[in-house]
């Protein structure tokens, strides 16, 4: 009898091929801008007159980059946003008016200085918001970069000197939120004088 061969399996390595996960692309995250709480001021732009001037505060609109389509604006006392797709219930409109060419926004109005500051689209063309820090860096620089040898421009029209003390005065009675007693102490002058200096029209 032929003697039965055994069949021998020969075990084939398997070689696994290492898996390569391909990166995702990182999603860039815009940060936005840290609000910082404070009192601001904001003044109109190039003396413009009337130096009471009423801000349009409704059909107004901003273009909002991340919905990628325009917002209506405008500004309610009783709404804690500006943007009108937000807004809940009744919508009381509120003017925004600048007396004397200033207008004091307090901190507790934020809705009022976020509108003002980030979205209004007259910002920079008819009003700025005042910024001492930016003042001084710029007249730092300006300074710095002047020819030493050379004596600064006179300016064509400058405001007279009377024009310069009324100036003053408005400014610090708005930072003063139009308190006539709080002014007068810090101007360390008399009430009356002061209610006197700002009853009259602005000097030319």
């Amino acid at each position: 009898m032929a003697k039965k061969t055994k069949n021998t399996e020969v075990e084939v390595p398997v070689v696994e091929t290492p898996v390569v996960e391909t990166p995702k692309p990182k999603k860039v995250e815009h940060k936005k801008p840290t609000w910082e709480i404070k009192d601001r001021v904001y003044y109109l732009k190039s003396n413009k007159k009337p130096l009471s001037y009423m801000l349009k505060t409704n059909n107004v609109y901003y273009f909002d980059e991340e919905k990628g389509y325009e917002r209506e604006l405008k500004y309610c006392q009783n709404q804690k946003t500006p943007f009108v797709d937000e807004m809940k219930g009744d919508q009381r409109l509120e003017h925004i008016i600048f007396r004397n060419g200033a207008l004091f926004v307090e901190k507790s109005k934020t809705t009022l200085q976020k509108l003002l500051s980030l979205y209004h689209p007259h910002k920079d063309s008819i009003y700025y918001e005042y910024n001492p820090v930016k003042e001084a860096a710029d007249d730092i620089e300006k300074a710095l970069l002047a020819d030493p040898k050379t004596k600064a421009q006179p300016p064509e029209n400058p405001m007279s000197a009377d024009r310069v003390k009324w100036e003053h005065i408005h400014r610090v009675f708005e930072l003063c939120n139009r308190n006539v007693s709080e002014t007068a102490r810090r101007l360390k002058m008399h009430r009356r004088t002061l209610q006197r200096i700002l009853s009259k029209r602005s000097p030319k």
